[in-house]
């Protein structure tokens, strides 16, 4: 899920920063809906495209299904646009901050551009 204010042009097609967001919630709750008016702010803000995770709860889905999703985003943004790794920004808070923290780890352990 993308947001960003109007004015901003297609992430494929600039040299713009962008947030890359995984929200907290304990694993539990949090998502979309909870997160959908920090986010807009933040992307006006800031004249930044912000990309929401919205991951699915546990026990719905397990952990290191969720982890495993993470990189899977990131593989998908580095596919389309090389230039990914010098303009993504990385945030989350609670455990969206732990799953920056897997996925940091993961792309030094793959020697994956960061």
């Amino acid at each position: 899920l993308i947001r960003h204010d109007n004015r901003l042009k297609h992430w494929r097609h600039s040299d713009q920063p962008m947030i890359l967001y995984f929200h907290g919630g304990g694993f539990f709750f949090g998502g979309n809906e909870t997160y959908f008016g920090f986010e807009c702010d933040l992307s006006k803000t800031h004249n930044q495209l912000v990309i929401h995770i919205d991951y699915k709860p546990v026990p719905e889905q397990p952990l290191p299904v969720t982890v495993k999703d993470t990189i899977a985003v990131y593989e998908y943004l580095l596919r389309f646009d090389a230039t990914i790794p010098r303009r993504l920004i990385g945030m989350g808070d609670s455990s969206g901050g732990m799953l920056w923290i897997h996925l940091l780890q993961w792309l030094v352990q793959q020697n994956k551009p960061t």
